[in-house]
């Protein structure tokens, strides 16, 4: 009898392991406009702690998704984030290929000044190197 009740615990034990929080989302993220992998990308999924960066190959691999429908967020600086809906557990085992379309930003014009002193360097209050012809 005493086995028989470890025994069903144990199976409850492995059964609930494998049902839980089993599922896995792999994924290749690729520029849009290059078409090259994208290294240091931040994959979560939304609401949660669940998270990853891709590797230099653009690869990146989340464990432990719940079942159910379940928000993957994509974003990485200079590029438009993304957020991809899916039911877990997912059909297809392969890595998803997700394309991300860089942001294009126009900078302003640098402007950069400078003044001549016919003041002796040491009588200056700021910090000042001397250049010199080479």
């Amino acid at each position: 009898m005493k086995v028989k009740r470890n025994l069903i615990t144990i199976l409850f034990l492995v059964l609930s392991a494998i049902t839980f929080g089993q599922n896995k989302f792999k994924a290749k993220i690729i520029d849009k406009l290059s078409s090259e992998p994208v290294f240091g990308v931040k994959v979560t999924i939304k609401g949660t702690q669940t998270g990853a960066f891709s590797g230099s190959e653009g690869k990146v691999l989340l464990s432990n998704i719940p079942d159910g429908e379940q928000i993957i967020t994509v974003s990485y600086i200079g590029y438009e984030s993304r957020e991809l809906r899916f039911e877990f557990p997912l059909i297809q085992t392969e890595a998803y290929t997700i394309h991300i379309d860089p942001i294009e930003a126009l900078l302003d014009e640098v402007l950069i000044e400078s003044t001549r002193a016919n003041k002796s360097v040491t009588n200056l209050p700021t910090r000042t190197e001397v250049l010199t012809e080479e």
